[in-house]
Order: C-alpha cells, then sequence, then structure tokens
C-alpha cells in the first residue's frame, strides 16, 4: 500500500460518522435534489482546492461557503459508500468551514438526462459508454475546449451555458493489477456566460 493511499483511507476512517451530522443539514425541499444529496459515492481527493472537489462531485448544485478564503484550501480526503450530503459535513468538519445549500431552481435537463443523473452502460466485453452528471466550468475552460474542437454539443439554458465533450479513457479496478476497463465518456459541464457574450 503507497504511503498516499495509506494517508487517503487513515483521513476516511478517521472521519466523523454519519450520525453525527444534523438531521438539518443542507435540507431541502426539493425530492431531485434530496435523492441527488443521498446518493452514494466513493471518491478520494489528494491536495485538490475545495472549489475544485465542488465544481466536480458537487457540480451540479450550487453551494455557499461563508468563508471564501476556505474555497483555496487543498483537501486530502476520501469516502467510501458515503451519501454526498455525509460526504459534505465531513469535508466542513474536518477543515472547518460553513457550508450551505444555494441552488434555487430544479435539476436542468441537458442531452435527454437531467444535471444532476449519470448513466453508464457495458457495451460488451471491457467497453463502457458512460454520461456523467453536470460539472461545473470556467468559461475560459470552455473556450480551451471550444479552440480545440472538442466541444461536441452546447446549449444555453436559462443563461447557463451547458456543453460537452467526448473523453476516451481507461478505468482500473482492483489494483496495478486488476481489470481494465475502456470508458468512451461524454463529460457534461456548464458554466456562467460572461455579460457582454449575453447581449451579443
Amino acid at each position: 500500500m503507497s504511503f498516499v493511499t495509506a494517508y487517503l483511507l487513515a483521513v476516511t476512517l478517521a472521519a466523523p460518522a454519519d450520525a453525527e451530522m444534523p438531521s438539518d443539514f443542507l435540507k431541502v425541499e426539493s425530492k431531485a435534489w434530496s435523492k441527488w444529496l443521498d446518493e452514494k459515492i466513493d471518491v478520494s481527493w489528494g491536495g485538490v482546492p475545495l472549489r475544485d472537489v465542488l465544481a466536480d462531485q458537487f457540480g451540479p448544485a450550487a453551494f455557499a461557503v461563508e468563508n471564501a478564503k476556505a474555497l483555496d484550501t487543498p483537501i486530502t480526503f476520501g469516502v467510501r459508500d458515503t451519501s454526498r450530503r455525509a460526504a459534505l459535513w465531513r469535508l466542513s468538519q474536518r477543515y472547518g468551514f460553513t457550508i450551505r445549500w444555494a441552488q434555487k431552481d430544479e435539476p436542468k435537463m441537458f442531452l435527454g438526462l437531467s444535471e444532476a443523473e449519470h448513466r453508464d452502460h457495458n457495451v460488451g466485453g471491457r467497453t463502457r459508454t458512460a454520461i456523467t452528471q453536470v460539472m461545473r466550468s470556467d468559461y475560459k475552460a470552455y473556450q480551451d475546449w471550444k479552440q480545440r474542437g472538442a466541444v461536441k454539443k452546447e446549449e444555453v439554458v436559462e443563461g447557463v451555458l451547458y456543453y460537452a465533450i467526448d473523453v476516451d479513457r481507461d478505468m482500473h479496478f482492483g489494483g496495478p493489477r486488476g481489470m481494465v476497463a475502456h470508458v468512451i465518456e461524454v463529460q457534461r459541464y456548464k458554466t456562467a456566460v460572461p455579460m457582454q457574450k449575453e447581449k451579443q
């Protein structure tokens, strides 16, 4: 076991138990968002800024972090079979920040799928196709992908730009000697449209 893996495991096991999470933490009225918050995830981060953690695994929804400087905090943490809600509680307790639900709208549809959903399909053998939940990016990242011809689909929904890129990657299971699956993935993103762009 590598040092990084051992450290992430130790952080995971040392995290506060779900029982310590207040019952009203990130309580939302939306059934769709509540379901999303309660979905189980397996993920780890190694020195990733909090703003990127929120933009990736928690990207479909909007959150408010009271201390803006906390968004630059490097996160080294891991969770297994843990709800997104509980993961955010554990993160907030370990790194000492307060996070609130700031999402005002219901999940939007893009490419025929809710932004809060993901879908994968076993094509055959070791090949899988997947459509990710929507992640957040900045407008410059969109422009870079666009310039490279990587943006396959884009749509402005209520002033928010949604776009998708295709990514082929290998996914490893069971360590270095485990199975390798080839994943053809549609990665979905959203970003705010600059004011000058909205007026054009």
